[in-house]
């Protein structure tokens, strides 16, 4: 299985766990330039974040345009297909996702034999992963949506660290944005720049929520 065939299964998932997972309201999301810098794993968490079931369909399009773009940009396409557009309430269906996982478990039996131990491992990891975040839509989880998405960013982190380099899958950190973002996220604190074209269409949070920092 190649990575981009690997990244379009998990932006599905991604898009499960956003809508069912109890991901948090924000009031920030990052703009088209400093999605540019953010690994492949943080571009799946804004999938994920990109389906708040609270906002319009309107800003969840224009959203998920704005995600589907990046990914699109990095090479990406069948995710930038998966991610774009607007889906019918069964197509957030756990357990379709659990059935693409137990058929990409399937799959790495059968090729184990002609790949690699890393590949293999890699393997293992998108299985793993795919799984976790459809259980985020599930009752059995144990974890909110935002520490699912967390465990699983890592988790491919720790998988695709030699391929850091790749700005595919690190991000495009030589950009002049991408010192400034990797401070902020380091630091807790929002980046610069608001994205104003997405203040418009998303609906008011209830004062009790708190806006998330970056991570």
């Amino acid at each position: 299985m190649s990575k981009p065939h690997n990244i379009a299964m998990l932006a599905r998932a991604s898009r499960v766990a956003g809508r069912n997972g109890g991901m948090s309201t924000r009031t920030r999301y990052l703009t088209p330039a400093e999605l540019r810098t953010v690994p492949a794993s943080r571009l799946l968490r804004e999938t994920a974040y990109a389906e708040r079931p609270d906002a319009s369909d309107d800003w969840r399009d224009q959203r998920r345009s704005v995600v589907a773009d990046e990914y699109y940009r990095r090479g990406f396409h069948d995710a930038a297909d998966t991610v774009r557009p607007r889906w019918e309430p069964h197509e957030y269906d756990g357990s379709r996702v659990i059935e693409e996982q137990r058929r990409l478990d399937a799959e790495r039996r059968q090729l184990e034999s002609e790949r690699s131990q890393t590949h293999d491992r890699e393997a293992e990891t998108v299985a793993w992963a795919v799984g976790t975040l459809a259980l985020a839509g599930t009752a059995a989880a144990s974890l909110e949506g935002d520490q699912m998405m967390q465990q699983v960013a890592g988790q491919l982190d720790h998988t695709w660290e030699s391929d850091a380099a790749d700005p595919a899958i690190g991000g495009n950190l030589d950009m002049g944005i991408g010192a400034d973002l990797s401070d902020s996220l380091a630091a807790g604190a929002e980046p610069a720049t608001p994205d104003t074209s997405l203040d418009a269409p998303t609906p008011q949070a209830t004062p009790d929520i708190e806006t998330e920092a970056e991570l």
